[in-house]
């Protein structure tokens, strides 16, 4: 979104799957004072478990292969903090300054949202479609992980809006 705001010329398609368009209805936890903290000592594939179920819209989507590949990179050693830092860093003046200015894009925008996601609620999706001109929207049986949880709906929908 900030690209196709910001470089329209260098943006012929754009597509976005649950992107943080508004504010979101909470802080992220690691944006609280303290929880950081608390975080290194959990233990990370608890961290990463606690956080997928957050994120799936169906348990059955947290796989053993899902909760090893999260928590392998949980592991690396700047990995807390780097989440604190976005968390912190990302509500910029550009950002909400974007966030007012939806309705001023002009390239073709794909919109996909899990109509579960618990994260960012599936209204936002609607929001935005409703600001966009010309953008299309699909709301898929997922959660916040749209793209993992319903990877072949999203694939073909992908295909089908780049290539027209």
């Amino acid at each position: 979104l900030y690209l196709s705001h910001h470089h329209p010329d260098r943006v012929q398609r754009a597509v976005v799957i649950a992107p943080v368009c508004y504010p979101p209805p909470r802080r992220p936890a690691l944006a609280y004072p303290g929880v950081p903290l608390l975080a290194r000592h959990m233990p990370r594939r608890a961290l990463i478990r606690g956080g997928l179920r957050g994120a799936c819209g169906h348990p059955r989507h947290i796989t053993r292969a899902l909760l090893d590949e999260y928590t392998a990179a949980a592991k690396r050693p700047d990995f807390l903090q780097s989440l604190t830092g976005l968390a912190r860093q990302y509500f910029s003046d550009a950002y909400h300054q974007m966030c007012g200015n939806h309705a001023a894009l002009r390239v073709p925008l794909l919109i996909l949202w899990g109509e579960r996601d618990a994260w960012l609620p599936a209204d936002y999706g609607e929001r935005l479609h409703g600001e966009v001109p010309g953008a299309e929207l699909h709301l898929l049986d997922a959660g916040h992980m749209v793209h993992q949880e319903r990877a072949d709906r999203v694939n073909a929908l992908l295909a089908s809006f780049l290539t027209q």
